[in-house]
Order: C-alpha cells, then sequence, then structure tokens
C-alpha cells in the first residue's frame, strides 16, 4: 500500500534533506516538543526550507505518523537482528539453550528496545492513549503482534517440541513482563529504585517473574 502520508523524494540531495527533517522531528517528539513546535522551527532545525517541508508532507500530523513508522520499522529491523543472533548462539553453543538463558534474551532485547526508543515510543503510546487514532491503534497493533512473534521463535528455538500449553505460558508470561518493562522504562519505575533508567534492577526483577511464571523455580532463583 503506497504511503499517501509522504511524497518521497526521488533525488540524492532531496533524501538528505528528508532523513534532516526525519531526524529533526524525532527529537522534537522525544523531547516532548512536538506539539507546540512550528513547521518553520522543524525546517530550521533540518536545516531545509518550509517549502521543502511541504514537498513531501501534508502537515505536521503526517509527519508524526512517518515518524512512528520509521520508529517501528527500525524497531523491528533490530528485532530480527537478534533473533538472529539468538540461534545462531544456540546453534553453536546448544548448551545455551535453557530457559534461563531464553528468559535472559529476551528480556535484554526488550529493555534494548524500549530504552534505545525511549522518547519516540513514550510519545507514541501516550498519544495512542489519548487519542483516538484509527492508523496508529492498527500500527501499534501489529508491532506489538511482531514483537510476540519474535519472542516465539526464541522460545522455539531452545524448545523444538514443546506442547501448546508451554508455548501458551511462554506467550501470556512475556506479555505480562513486556507490559511491566514498558511501563517502567517510558513512564516511571513501579519498584522504586529511584531511578527511572536503573535497568539492571529492571531485569533482575523480570527475569525471576518471568521464570517463575514459567514453573522454574531454579531459573527464577539464578535470575534474581
Amino acid at each position: 500500500m503506497p504511503n499517501t502520508l509522504l511524497t518521497k523524494p526521488q533525488q540524492k540531495r532531496s533524501k538528505k534533506s528528508l532523513e534532516r527533517l526525519l531526524n529533526a522531528s524525532a527529537h522534537q517528539i522525544a523531547t516532548g516538543n512536538f506539539e507546540t513546535i512550528s513547521v518553520a522551527e522543524i525546517a530550521r532545525q533540518a536545516n531545509c526550507s518550509v517549502g521543502t517541508f511541504y514537498g513531501r508532507f501534508q502537515n505536521k500530523a503526517a509527519l508524526f505518523h512517518v515518524v512512528q513508522e520509521r520508529v517501528f520499522d527500525q524497531a523491528l529491523s533490530y528485532l530480527d537482528d537478534r533473533i538472529d543472533e539468538f540461534t545462531e548462539r544456540s546453534t553453536t553453543h546448544p548448551a545455551a539453550r535453557t530457559n534461563l538463558e531464553a528468559v535472559n534474551f529476551a528480556i535484554e532485547v526488550a529493555v534494548d528496545l524500549y530504552t534505545k526508543h525511549r522518547g519516540v515510543f513514550r510519545a507514541i503510546f501516550l498519544h495512542t492513549r489519548s487519542v483516538q487514532d484509527p492508523v496508529l491503534l492498527e500500527r501499534v497493533k501489529l508491532f506489538n503482534a511482531a514483537c510476540m512473534q519474535a519472542s516465539m521463535c526464541i522460545f522455539e528455538t531452545i524448545q523444538q517440541c514443546s506442547s501448546l500449553d508451554q508455548k501458551d505460558k511462554w506467550r501470556n508470561g512475556l506479555e505480562i513482563i513486556l507490559v511491566y518493562l514498558r511501563e517502567s522504562i517510558l513512564f516511571g519505575d513501579p519498584i522504586a529504585t529511584g531511578d527511572v533508567h536503573h535497568l539492571p534492577a529492571m531485569e533482575k526483577v523480570a527475569a525471576a517473574m518471568f521464570s517463575a511464571f514459567l514453573g522454574d523455580p531454579e531459573s527464577a532463583q539464578s535470575a534474581s
């Protein structure tokens, strides 16, 4: 389906100006200034003209959507790379195919993902919760589904012949943990570490919770 929000550039110079516009906008979204900043200021920060902006985007809302789409695409590409890394590692070192290894890896990837894009993800989820935007809601839904699909790849790498019950347990457990990590990193830390970026503490708590949910006391103890 063609992207009607963006007029794609053909020339190399135009592609560079588009990249600058997207980077400047992502920064403003991440810092919470996007709603109040003017198109002229975005163009100034991107070192291009207002005419260049409107040559690419219908309005600021269209730009917001394109930045969101770009961030989700980058995040999914990162997920694919990390899953390939885990699969290769498990193939090379079969002894590493344990529940604890898989749990720790899934949590590490989630933490890295939400931390790397913290500002933009925060803005996206806040926007989703406050504005009934059907395009964004569908995009978030697809993104969450892709994340869960990636998590199942991790599970199936270590347990090739698992029952449906085991798969459901992994999926449900990780969904709970992902919500915990997302809310902790994006909106504040409910385990009261005193620092929203106190990631090692969050990772340990999440790993212990997840292992306990899976019914693996040894892994839960190791994770804690």
